[in-house]
């Protein structure tokens, strides 16, 4: 016997939510729905309630979701690439494995989100919000960062290599075994920071702001010894100087 379902309350009399396709938009209210691995490619689905959804393995390649709020979901092993995802909510979700090659997502908050295995590759978040996240093994490389609020984070083996990150805010966030060679550091806020074993080799950190910040284990060009010397930094003694 099939399930019924209710178009008012976007849910079948097993009180599962799971809305098929070709029923969003109906309204825009998509609390708690079920659509674990639906075929969302190219939908224009901006400024839909996705909160607590579970969009695990869901293909939203393509699809518009600018302003769409996230918060809380479940995109474990989403495809997001090429996604417009401009100013889109997604804090505390699980991104875990989740795509978003390509994707446009500056301005996306993505506060107190818990995360690893994250595929970022040619992403534009510039002025997208981390703050309180916790990140692990994801790769940053040649990511437009600039602007972007990592207050309070925790990062584990992050590859920020070649990452514009001028202007971000690191202030009170702990990075361990980051990867910042040859990014770019203009203006980029570190302050009272915990910063273990992070590789800054090959990077300009003439404007960088490491007042109070701990770099114990990081490696650093000697060029930049005074410049940093001056700004007392913690654990100034155990820092790896290179020529």
């Amino acid at each position: 016997m099939k399930d019924h379902y209710d178009k008012k309350k976007h849910k079948y009399n097993n009180e599962e939510k799971s809305i098929d396709e070709s029923h969003l938009h109906i309204d825009k209210d998509y609390r708690g729905s079920d659509l674990q691995g639906k075929d969302l490619h190219g939908r224009d689905l901006r400024d839909l309630n996705l909160e607590k959804a579970k969009l695990n393995n869901a293909n939203l390649s393509g699809s518009n979701l600018q302003g769409v709020n996230l918060s809380e979901a479940d995109l474990r092993g989403a495809n997001l690439s090429d996604a417009n995802l401009k100013g889109a909510d997604l804090s505390g979700a699980n991104i875990s494995g989740a795509i978003f090659r390509n994707a446009e997502l500056t301005g996306a908050n993505l506060s107190k989100t818990n995360f690893k295995d994250v595929d970022f590759t040619g992403t534009n978040l510039s002025n997208a919000i981390f703050r309180g996240a916790n990140i692990n093994g994801v790769n940053f490389c040649d990511v437009n960062l600039s602007m972007a609020n990592f207050k309070n984070s925790i990062m584990y083996k992050i590859n920020f290599n070649g990452a514009d990150l001028s202007g971000a805010d690191f202030r009170d966030s702990q990075l361990y075994r980051a990867d910042f060679r040859n990014s770019k550091l203009n203006n980029t806020n570190f302050s009272r920071g915990i910063l273990v074993q992070v590789d800054m080799t090959f990077t300009d950190l003439k404007s960088v702001n490491f007042k109070k910040a701990s770099l114990r284990g990081s490696l650093i060009k000697k060029a930049f010894k005074k410049t940093i010397q001056s700004q007392k930094v913690k654990d100034f003694n155990l820092i790896y100087w290179i020529d």
